[in-house]
């Protein structure tokens, strides 16, 4: 990695919510949730999901937290899998600025539900100011000038991360590992313990 640039991570997670669990029997996809990450610590993730637990279908744009938003229970493994994408400097400062741009006016912004029927039914519905949690993330990078997929932000599904070239696979496996040091090389070292 050139000096000058920088990684932004994307992270795909089951959260185990009612509606992830009805994206993942429509899908037959294990990960269908997606995260941008802008930090090695993962201390900033950021997403559009749930805004209230007991309200499946209330959401919006959330600030994550890895040991309660994301881990369904400390004693049953949560899988997800972490992506860097290398960017330039400039280009992740775009990123932070377009997500502190919105955090700022949250309120405004709801979540993209009919965008996933949109997805499941092949018709194209645009609304303004709401995101489902992968187009978010995938809008976060077309506006940075970072073309990861040749189709509309619209149209990606969390697992189309996974499929993705410009991404490298950065730890694969239960995210309490994750959590429990909040530092990805140990995470790391643990995971490829395990594999090899």
């Amino acid at each position: 990695m050139n000096n000058k640039n920088k990684k932004v991570y994307v992270l795909l997670s089951d959260t185990g919510s009612w509606l992830s669990q009805c994206i993942k029997w429509y899908t037959d996809k294990p990960l269908n949730h997606c995260s941008i990450v802008l930090d090695e610590d993962l201390n900033e993730i950021y997403s559009f999901g749930r805004t209230r637990d007991m309200h499946p279908l209330a959401g919006g744009f959330v600030k994550e937290n890895l040991e309660g938003d994301l881990i369904r229970s400390p004693f049953r493994p949560t899988l997800g899998a972490l992506y860097s994408c290398e960017v330039s400097e400039e280009q992740y400062s775009m990123i932070r600025r377009r997500i502190q741009y919105i955090n700022k006016r949250k309120d405004s912004y709801k979540y993209n539900l009919l965008g996933l029927f949109g997805i499941a039914l092949k018709v194209r519905i645009e609304r303004n100011q709401a995101y489902f949690c992968s187009q978010f993330v995938a809008e976060l990078f077309t506006y940075a000038g970072v073309e990861l997929f040749e189709q509309a932000a619209e149209w990606i599904a969390p697992d189309d991360f996974r499929k993705c070239s410009r991404l490298k696979l950065e730890y694969k496996g239960d995210l309490r590992l994750l959590a429990a040091d909040r530092r990805l090389p140990y995470a790391q070292t643990l995971w490829n313990t395990r594999v090899s």
